[in-house]
């Protein structure tokens, strides 16, 4: 919840600033908040102590989340603010850099799985709650679809783009695992990411545009539990390979 407060205070602080300007559509400098929806099918989860090891499954569900974020992007063209006399085939391309935040939490769940340990034939796992917060930079390439004479430089786009990021990711065990022993604790794991994102762009006014876009997001966080099964650290590992169905408002400067 404070994620989303800050995202929300800095975005207008930066709207208030924006506003005393007058800036073309399509200028080299634009701020956007977005809001969507986080959702991942299932899970094939990873668990481990010092002595066992399992993998179980992949019918871990996970609970859909709210998805928040601020994108600061740069568009190569000659207009607005951090404005430089590029060439002209470049007007196509931005890069954009993007921080999201998002809810993970899945509940209570109990999995039977082949084992060579007949003490792990059945697992209960107990219910999980956390966030992850990913940082990454996008390579953008827009197809300009609708020119007005208000809008020379277009008005609708479709655009796609790749690239890399960094998630910091939070995951709370809040009970303990009924037959297993104790899982209560915390993990935290900082991986890389890689992020695909396709979407449209449309202009309501000459300064403001909305998005509508789909992205895709890979990361495999590795969680170190600070107490474990029978008093043993607990590593859990997983694809959480996400997808977000999201709007954005973004302001030109």
């Amino acid at each position: 919840m404070r994620c989303r407060k800050l995202f929300i205070v800095a975005f207008l602080a930066i709207m208030v600033v924006g506003l005393n300007r007058v800036s073309p559509a399509i200028a080299a400098l634009s701020v956007g908040a977005e809001i969507g929806g986080n959702f991942i099918g299932t899970l094939e989860i990873e668990g481990r102590t010092r002595t066992k090891n399992v993998r179980l499954p992949k019918n871990t569900t996970v609970d859909p989340a709210l998805l928040s974020g601020l994108t600061m992007e740069y568009y190569f063209v000659d207009k607005g603010v951090l404005r430089y006399d590029w060439p002209d085939w470049m007007r196509h391309l931005s890069i954009a850099f993007n921080v999201t935040h998002n809810q993970l939490a899945f509940g209570h769940q109990t999995f039977n799985f082949i084992s060579k340990d007949p003490d792990w034939g059945t697992l209960s796992l107990p219910e999980f709650n956390g966030y992850v917060l990913t940082f990454s930079l996008l390579f953008k390439y827009r197809f300009h679809l609708i020119k007005q004479p208000d809008f020379p430089d277009g008005r609708l786009f479709l655009y796609v783009g790749v690239g890399p990021g960094i998630s910091y990711n939070y995951l709370e065990a809040s009970n303990n695992i009924p037959g297993n022993g104790t899982a209560v604790g915390h993990g935290i794991s900082t991986v890389p990411t890689f992020v695909a994102e396709t979407g449209v762009s449309l202009f309501v006014v000459k300064d403001i545009s909305i998005d509508l876009f789909f992205r895709y997001r890979y990361l495999t966080p590795n969680y170190e539990f600070n107490v474990g099964v029978d008093g043993a650290p607990l590593y859990i590992k997983f694809d959480n390979n996400s997808y977000n169905a999201a709007l954005r408002i973004a302001y030109h400067f």
